[in-house]
C-alpha cells in the first residue's frame, strides 16, 4: 500500500494537495492523523528550509513518505516584504485579517499600478530513500 503524510494541519491545504495527488496513492494523510507530533517549528531563513523541515519532522515521526510546502507573499513596493515573514507579518499569532490590514496599510499611498505581488510555494518531498 503506498502511503503519504501531507505534513499540514490545514483541512485546506490537505483538500488541495490531495487533490493533486490522490492518483498516485492509497492513502493519504495528515499531521491531524499524528497529533502527538505537536507543532513543527519552521526556523529556516528560507522557505525551501521551512518546506523541508515539515516534511522531514513529519517523516522523521511516521516513517511514512512526507510531502510539505511553503508559501509566502512577496510584494515588490515594500522591497518583496513580507516574504518569510507571510503568515505572521502582523505579529506571531496574528490572523490573516490583521496580517492583511497591516500590509494594506504599508501600501497605502502607493499607486494601484506599482502594488504588484507574487506568491512564491516550495514543495519538499522526503521518502527516506537513500
Amino acid at each position: 500500500m503506498k502511503k503519504i503524510v501531507i505534513a499540514t494541519s490545514n483541512k485546506h491545504k490537505v483538500s488541495e494537495i490531495s487533490a493533486k495527488i490522490q492518483p498516485f496513492f492509497d492513502k493519504i494523510l495528515s499531521l491531524a492523523d499524528f497529533p502527538e507530533i505537536g507543532e513543527i517549528v519552521e526556523d529556516g531563513n528560507t522557505i525551501e528550509e521551512n518546506s523541508f523541515i515539515k516534511s522531514r519532522a513529519s517523516f522523521d515521526h511516521t516513517k511514512i513518505a512526507s510531502v510539505a510546502d511553503d508559501t509566502i507573499l512577496e510584494v515588490d513596493a515594500l522591497n518583496g516584504a513580507p516574504g518569510l515573514y507571510t503568515a505572521r507579518y502582523a505579529g506571531e499569532n496574528a490572523t490573516y485579517e490583521e496580517n492583511m490590514t497591516k500590509l494594506l496599510k504599508k501600501l497605502d499611498g502607493i499607486e494601484d499600478k506599482f502594488r504588484t505581488a507574487r506568491f512564491r510555494t516550495i514543495i519538499s518531498f522526503v521518502d527516506g530513500i537513500k
